[in-house]
């Protein structure tokens, strides 16, 4: 599906584009701006003047953005260097400029509150303070960080983009600060009226329940958006990290490619061209919240799963090369008008929460978008975005795998489970097969040694679409008990098996081989291992790449040998010694999880 195989999430209102998705380290943290002081304000019916803001400001944020336009905000300045506050007094001399390049979503939020901080005489230290606002998509911005001069403040839609630019630009990782966050938009599910009951339904246990109930819920593509990116980490929180959960996660990954669109965008078109039969999708608050405003139909309902979510988060990042005293204090009261009451009204009329997600203060209608409150994940870590979403491109990825399986006399002993090995080894092929998508291919073969003139495996199923041979496969791996007996002839059918995949290279897919052996080669016929492994570096082609993974069972298995035929194809070796890592491991290898 489109977008899959990227892995960069951008701004979930920009247009669908195809980048690296951020890795890497963590950026240093500045110290945090002071809390928001209290938030009740004099005066009549604020709630209904917010709300009329939220929703003009809605109106045209979606109307610009899904344009695809860049903007850059500007307001009136005092004349010449000399800012001119509200009153007429002139309360500072000079100018201390200060650009902030802000994601499209909270710009028009970022410049009310510029406009409101100049007007009441904006300066630090006798210095007057003008900023400069640009809306740019996070990852154009986090592309031209390094050409953007000696200081800027950045507030991109999510911190894995700070996380990005410290890796993608290490020159600058010095210079780059990362504070808390500005504002919030949590990812819900928007579900059109036909379908809100099921959904509300299956949202009640969590991220979980809402992605993989029968009621199909579309997920932006996570390689492509950051709400996308966002719906798999929720989906991990609440899973955890356990082996246990590690085989859920991929399940429902596996669910999720099917049901994969470009963005959210392209959901709301959906429901709006087929209110009774679009699927819900996964958004952001505030995009139903504009959506919903700018249309008087076809309207979705935001629904909030249960347990913690993740969002956007808005960090404020300052990037420094070269910068003064004034500078400093500029942008520490900058930070500290981020933090004011009147800012929480700014980024509310916008549909955007605090940077604590704190609801909205839009009087009593505990029903209505923003009003509810919601419980955020951790910030994660680059390297738990990262692995997030490598596993994901490698589940979404289409694959054609040959699963290659011992058979031989020493796999019907006991596993340490009361199972024997070639049992054990039997559940999980079949765990595999049942979870591989249709668009998959895969076959099964098993080996032993057998005297000539016959060959040492036996194709039990040839490779062939999924779809096709997912009964036949099932069938062939619950027979393999039946089937152990003799040595092990295990160089031999590691290089038939390669032959076999590079014979049949499907581009566009993951070619590859999973080979499953508790022993040694112990073929006198073909005994040497440095000819084995020359052959395979030898008909390898980086092109056409066909990898072994191999998986070593108990402490019998030459793991010296599998690493190294692994080794020569840019595969992997996995060692496992209790028999209750079989199953998950193999799974893990088969849908090409880490």
């Amino acid at each position: 599906m489109a977008g899959r195989h990227s892995a960069t999430p951008r701004d979930p209102n920009s247009a669908a584009r195809h980048h690296p998705h951020p890795t890497g380290v963590s950026a240093r943290h500045a110290v945090s701006p002071p809390a928001a002081p209290g938030r009740d304000r004099p005066g009549g019916n604020a709630s209904d003047r917010r709300s009329r803001r939220r929703i003009i400001f809605g109106g045209i944020l979606v109307a610009a953005v899904s344009a695809g336009i860049v903007v850059v905000i500007t307001w009136p300045k005092g004349p010449g260097d000399v800012n001119v506050g509200a009153n007429g007094v002139t309360g500072c001399s000079g100018a201390m400029k200060v650009n902030v390049v802000a994601a499209p979503s909270i710009a028009p939020a970022i410049t009310t509150i510029a406009n409101k901080w100049q007007a009441g005489n904006a300066s630090v230290d006798g210095v007057c303070v003008r900023v400069a606002v640009t809306a740019q998509d996070s990852h154009k911005a986090e592309q031209d960080m390094p050409s953007l001069g000696t200081a800027v403040v950045w507030i991109p839609d999510s911190s894995v983009w700070s996380s990005r630019l410290v890796t993608d630009s290490p020159q600058l990782a010095r210079y780059v600060s990362v504070g808390t966050s500005v504002a919030s938009s949590p990812i819900v599910v928007a579900a059109s009226p036909a379908r809100l009951k099921a959904v509300t339904a299956a949202a009640q246990k969590g991220w979980t329940g809402a992605l993989t109930s029968t009621t199909p819920v579309a997920v932006p593509s996570p390689t492509d958006t950051t709400e996308g990116t966002l719906t798999l980490l929720s989906l991990r929180a609440q899973l955890g990290t356990s082996a246990a959960a590690a085989d859920t996660l991929g399940g429902a990954f596996l669910q999720l490619a099917e049901r994969v669109v470009p963005n959210s965008a392209a959901g709301f078109s959906a429901v709006k061209d087929f209110p009774t039969t679009a699927p819900s999708f996964v958004a952001t608050e505030q995009q139903v919240i504009n959506t919903n405003a700018a249309q008087s139909t076809a309207r979705t309902t935001a629904v909030y799963p249960r347990g913690s979510t993740a969002a956007l988060d808005f960090p404020f990042v300052s990037i420094t090369r070269s910068h003064t005293a004034v500078y400093d204090h500029a942008l520490q009261a900058f930070q500290r008008q981020l933090a004011q009451p009147s800012a929480v009204d700014a980024l509310n009329a916008t549909n955007l929460r605090d940077g604590t997600a704190a609801p909205f203060q839009n009087g009593s209608d505990s029903s209505a978008p923003g009003s509810k409150a919601v419980k955020l994940i951790a910030r994660t870590t680059p390297s738990s975005v990262t692995g997030t979403l490598r596993r994901w491109v490698a589940v979404g990825a289409p694959n054609q795998f040959l699963a290659v399986i011992d058979v031989s006399g020493s796999m019907k002993d006991n596993s340490g489970n009361g199972h024997s090995k070639v049992q054990v080894a039997s559940d999980a092929a079949a765990a595999a097969v049942t979870l591989m998508p249709d668009a998959w291919s895969a076959g099964l073969w098993v080996f032993s040694l057998k005297p000539a003139p016959a060959t040492d495996w036996t194709p039990l199923v040839p490779i062939g679409p999924v779809s096709a041979n997912r009964s036949a496969l099932l069938q062939a791996a619950r027979s393999m008990p039946s089937l152990a007996v003799g040595d092990t002839a295990l160089y031999e059918t590691a290089k038939a098996a390669f032959k076999q995949v590079t014979r049949q290279y499907k581009a566009g897919k993951v070619n590859s081989v999973i080979l499953m052996t508790d022993g040694a080669n112990t073929d006198p016929d073909d005994s040497s291992l440095p000819a084995l492994i020359a052959t395979l570096k030898r008909e390898f082609d980086p092109k056409r790449p066909v990898n072994i993974n191999t998986i070593a069972l108990g402490a019998d298995a030459d793991v010296s040998a599998l690493r190294q035929i692994s080794a020569a194809t840019g595969g992997k070796t996995y060692v496992v010694r209790n028999a209750q890592d079989i199953r998950s491991v193999f799974v893990r290898v088969a849908l090409r999880g880490s």
